[in-house]
């Protein structure tokens, strides 16, 4: 993994005791990561047969957040929301929560 690759070698060890008391059941542990999606076009045109034109006015489509959750023997969790102002003031225990993710093994 590339983002495993540019830690320090302290981050990389401490990443290796949780990864080994996940596989041992004592904890349970997730790598996290969030993205954003415009579902404004950024390009104003479609496909069109020839001699056929098409027009389209580009609109403000908003946007899509994408939050997701994988443990290292490849569980996943996601979470896809709209709202800017939720990424804002969601917490990693909403977040959980959300996921139906539970504090315990």
């Amino acid at each position: 993994m590339k983002c495993i690759d540019a830690l320090g070698t302290d981050e990389k060890k401490e990443i290796e005791i949780l990864e080994e008391k996940h596989k041992n059941k004592e904890i349970k542990f997730y790598y996290f990561d969030g993205s954003h999606f415009s579902l404004t076009p950024s390009v104003p045109y479609a496909w069109q047969e020839k001699g056929n034109e098409i027009e389209f006015s580009p609109k403000k489509g908003g946007s899509q957040n994408v939050l997701g959750l994988i443990t290292p023997d490849n569980e996943f969790k996601f979470l896809v929301f709209g709202n800017q102002k939720l990424t804002q003031k969601l917490s990693f225990i909403h977040l959980m929560n959300l996921l139906n993710i539970k504090d315990r093994v």
